[in-house]
């Protein structure tokens, strides 16, 4: 970090950025931030729910 922030030219910096880049996907290509879930009611008379994450109304049926 210290050379990135002492690189005399743009080039220098990209290059350092490149490499810094590099070592972090190796270390940690993905951090989960924990999942989410939306309760949903229907009514008793709705048919053919599809089971989702988000509303989806095809195929439904009252």
């Amino acid at each position: 970090m210290e050379a990135f922030a002492k690189a005399p030219a743009e080039e220098d910096r990209k290059k350092i950025a490149s490499e810094i880049q590099s070592v972090m996907y190796d270390q940690a290509p993905a951090i989960p931030w924990g999942q989410f879930a939306q309760p949903a009611a229907y009514r008793a008379e709705w048919r053919n729910l599809i089971p989702s994450a988000i509303p989806v109304f095809w195929n439904v049926e009252k």
